[in-house]
């Protein structure tokens, strides 16, 4: 019995012909097409590739656009946050060079007001030999140092400040009566810096 189990498993492993089991598949399942039959498969595989050509192509060019579009989007922001960098850079260096501007114009006035009171002969000219180092603008707006700073000036330069040993005036014409009147010097410094009281 175990001789005849052994024949019967050697056949279906082998076949009837003594072929083994994928030789006998493959000549069931490979039958040759005729000529015609392989033309139209090779003509329906050619017309699938075309459809998937079209297919990738129209594919490619839609991320081709996308593409293009998110570029474009963000080269537009970016030259838009440039443009904006550059605008405000222009009007922080506007608004630095207007405090600037005030910040001299303060502090020239404060000079001028305080040279006038301490009777310099020409304030203006005070203002331009100050050593403004050691003048500022406190936080509230004041300038501070301006007193001290044209005491210097006064002590090292004495002849800027009317005191009586001023030099003499040389011009003919404008030598009168000896001593100017107060009240016009002062009403002449009012009016040239229009003080208002």
């Amino acid at each position: 019995m175990a001789d005849k189990n052994v024949d019967e498993v050697e056949m279906t492993v082998t076949g009837a012909a003594g072929e083994t089991p994928a030789a006998v598949t493959a000549q069931a399942t490979t039958k040759t097409p005729t000529v015609e039959e392989a033309l139209a498969q090779l003509e329906e595989l050619r017309k699938q590739l075309s459809a998937v050509n079209k297919e990738s192509a129209g594919r490619r060019k839609k991320i081709e656009e996308i593409e293009a579009a998110e570029t474009k989007r963000k080269q537009a922001e970016l030259s838009e946050l440039d443009q904006l960098k550059v605008k405000l850079a222009e009007q922080e260096k506007a608004r630095l060079e207007a405090e600037g501007k005030a910040s001299e114009a303060l502090i020239r006035h404060a000079v001028e007001m305080a040279a006038a009171t301490m009777k310099f002969h020409n304030p203006e000219v005070a203002y331009h030999l100050l050593d403004l180092a050691e003048v500022s603008i406190g936080e509230d707006g004041k300038v501070a140092g301006v007193e001290d700073a044209l005491k210097k000036l006064v002590k090292s330069n004495p002849y800027l400040v009317g005191n009586g040993t001023a030099a003499p005036e040389t011009d003919a014409g404008k030598r009168g009566s000896g001593k100017p009147d107060p009240k016009a010097y002062e009403e002449e410094l009012r009016k040239r810096y229009r003080i208002t009281t």
